[in-house]
């Protein structure tokens, strides 16, 4: 078997995990030219296959009890891709994470975690520009966000490597607080949970953009106003992104990496396979029937072939930006990316008027992995793009200009020059809706939402955890995934990494509980040795007074 998967392999694309914050990526060439308007108009009738909830005019955002029944909430929520408001937190008896709102635990638990944060754009007062990320420990900013407020945010951590993580820092310190897999999102299998943490008084954006995952976002403290579109919304949307596809049940696909409704390239989900074919495989040798391990073997020699057509990555021209994670979340209020809109708005370079079939969408221009791009603007874009950043999933209209288009409240402000109106904007039905402390939103995949986050009236943060979840691409409960072979693989694959990470924060919590009551007892021990010592002390120093 060994031969025979290295003869493939001499062949094949070595599949890697990819990101959008792919730091150790190696860029390669790549153009990006958005379609004319004229030509996006008649690709997307086809590319929009969207099948699931669509709000009407004047529709207001679902409200559940955080008790409901799992099945039920699948069935009424995450098959039909609706978003919801859940009142209250996750009711798993392992979720303790409400006591992270108590700074002084989160210093003491998880003060030692190197993390990166954001620090807000000195000129635009934003945060998600490309603004560079400062590294320190968490205790660290922690004191700098009760010091100096409306400074710094804590956005999406990744590893060393730049990849997702399941449990970034500081989640990895804090893995005994909350469940790896909370009753109420079923067997949807987890891609990341993430810590949100940021101070403002007056409220920021998220700007508005989509997410390539399920997410199960908790607000512990503060407040959120949600506009959400969805993703069936896409060509009124004016994302920066070229459309592929947006599958049926709402993921977003781009022309930069085309993916399958489960977020999973081609070749991805080719690897999987094969990874899954040869574990069984492995398992029948230990004692199947001859014909059980000839069938295995030769499914493994198909998977091989199917993966070997596919290609080799030496032969990719294309530029891979990102993995169809999620390039940002909420930013000052839930992700990496703040009010891209007021900033990346150049008007005459982003907003052409529809006119006519020459006109050209924004583009990227050309990237090379040798130039340096960290901090150049790219050319058409009017901001800057981090060589380890994707907007693809942004849009290009302004907060401002939603937020009036809506008739919403904004602190937001108009970018500089004359921004050309966006009339398919008019055409799509927004929700509207406002998240308090001890409530959760459940957003399927590649809804478009712009948050306004504040802090609280008597608070100094506002602070959220989520759960980003893959797609899934099925109905069922018990089998949310299509492609079942791979999602059940990955599913044990992550509880298993989630259990490991979680027993190793135990045992060392454990062993800082038992220095800690190793030092009580040493004092309890020494306190009647001090009191004499002390006693005695005191005693020499009455007798020299008297004297």
């Amino acid at each position: 078997m060994g031969k025979l998967r290295q003869a493939f392999c001499n062949q094949l694309y070595r599949v890697q995990p990819m990101h959008p914050t792919l730091g150790s990526l190696t860029f390669r060439r790549y153009s990006y030219t958005s379609l004319t308007r004229s030509e996006m108009a008649k690709k997307q009738p086809d590319a929009v296959k969207y099948k699931g909830y669509v709000p009407a005019e004047g529709a207001k955002i679902d409200r559940v009890k955080a008790t409901v029944d799992p099945k039920e909430f699948h069935k009424r929520y995450i098959a039909k891709r609706q978003p919801v408001i859940i009142e209250g937190l996750i009711q798993d008896e392992d979720f303790k994470a409400a006591k992270w709102t108590d700074l002084g635990y989160l210093k003491e638990t998880a003060g030692s975690a190197s993390v990166k944060i954001e620090p807000i754009d000195p000129d635009v007062k934003t945060f998600g520009t490309a603004a560079e990320k400062l590294k320190m420990p968490f205790s660290e900013f922690i004191d700098k966000l009760t010091s100096t407020p409306d400074k710094y945010y804590l956005t999406t951590q990744y590893d060393e490597d730049g990849e997702p993580s399941v449990l970034p820092p500081p989640m990895d310190h804090l893995a005994t607080d909350f469940p790896l897999h909370p009753k109420i999102t079923g067997n949807l299998v987890l891609q990341q949970t993430n810590l949100w943490i940021g101070n403002s008084s007056e409220g920021t954006s998220s700007g508005l953009h989509h997410d390539f995952h399920d997410n199960i976002y908790c607000l512990l403290r503060g407040k959120k106003r949600f506009v959400l579109y969805p993703p069936s919304a896409h060509p009124s949307m004016y994302t920066y992104g070229e459309l592929d596809t947006v599958h049926q049940n709402g993921l977003i696909s781009y022309t930069n990496r085309p993916s399958r409704a489960d977020g999973l390239t081609e070749r991805e989900a080719a690897q999987e396979k094969v990874d899954a074919l040869e574990e069984r495989w492995h398992k029948l040798e230990e004692g199947a029937d001859e014909e059980a391990i000839a069938a295995a073997e030769e499914a493994f020699e198909d998977a091989m072939g199917e993966l070997a057509m596919l290609g080799d990555e030496d032969d990719e021209e294309d530029l891979e930006l990102g993995d169809g994670g999620d390039d940002f979340e909420e930013s000052e209020s839930d992700g990496d990316w703040e009010t891209l809109g007021s900033k990346a708005a150049k008007p005459n370079d982003v907003h052409e008027e529809e006119s006519s079939d020459e006109e050209d969408g924004p583009t990227f221009g050309e990237f090379n992995g040798d130039d340096d791009h960290d901090s150049e603007e790219e050319e058409g874009l009017g901001f800057d793009i981090p060589e380890d950043e994707d907007p693809v999933s942004f849009s290009t209209i302004p907060v401002s200009y939603l937020h009036n288009h809506l008739d919403l409240p904004t602190i937001s402000k108009a970018p500089k020059g004359n921004v050309k109106d966006f009339p398919l904007l008019k055409t799509a039905n927004a929700l509207v809706g406002h998240l308090e402390e001890g409530e959760m939103l459940y957003l399927p995949a590649s809804w478009f939402h712009e948050v306004t986050s504040s802090s609280s009236k008597n608070g100094t943060v506002h602070m959220a955890f989520n759960y980003w979840f893959h797609p899934p691409d099925g109905s069922e409960f018990k089998h949310p995934y299509n492609d079942r072979s791979i999602w059940e693989r990955k599913l044990r694959a992550v509880e298993q990494k989630a259990a490991d990470i979680k027993a190793r924060v135990a045992g060392k919590k454990r062993k800082k509980e038992k220095a800690k009551a190793k030092r009580k007892r040493k004092q309890e021990r020494d306190a009647p040795l001090k009191d004499q010592k002390r006693a005695k002390l005191d005693g020499k120093k009455t007798k020299r007074n008297q004297a």
